[in-house]
């Protein structure tokens, strides 16, 4: 989970590079398979990989981890995408509301007022925000997620 970490104007350094991060919040093994497909079917080619991923992610059912994800892939990776979270889904009638219909579709409403907040912290995938280090004492604070013995079988597979 080291997203905020990677540096967009770093990793393209003194000129415009082809580099892009390709991060959702939440990223799990299951969507990042979807996303990676969905890049390697459109002739998209990756020189460099790097994967964030909510570690915790691997442990739970696939689900639906970050909206904005259905507003950048078409529909036959939503549809797979849905055969994947239907089966493990508390409530399939609400994912696929989410997925077909939602979509995060609000975002195109508010795009004249959107688009200039997002453009502002955002840059070929990577935040331009500086975020703090956590301090010592607080993640000595913090409680570690528990988790099962294994990881899920789905999450492992993908």
């Amino acid at each position: 989970m080291f997203r905020q970490g990677l540096d967009i104007n770093i990793l393209n350094g003194d000129t415009e590079s082809d580099n892009y991060i390709l991060a959702y919040n939440g990223n799990q093994p299951s969507s990042e398979y979807y996303q990676l497909k969905y890049l390697l079917d459109h002739d998209v080619k990756i020189q460099n990989l790097y994967i964030d991923m909510y570690v915790y992610s691997a442990w739970k059912n696939p689900e639906i981890s970050d909206e904005k994800i259905f507003m950048e892939i078409d529909i036959a990776e939503k549809w797979n995408l849905w055969q994947l979270i239907k089966n493990y889904s508390e409530d399939p009638i609400e994912n696929f509301w989410r997925i077909f219909v939602n979509s995060n579709n609000e975002l195109l409403l508010t795009w004249p007022i959107m688009a200039p907040i997002l453009n502002s912290q955002f840059h070929d995938g990577g935040t331009l925000r500086d975020t703090a280090s956590v301090s010592y004492e607080t993640l000595m604070k913090s409680s570690v997620v528990s988790l099962e013995e294994r990881m899920n079988a789905i999450q492992q597979e993908y």
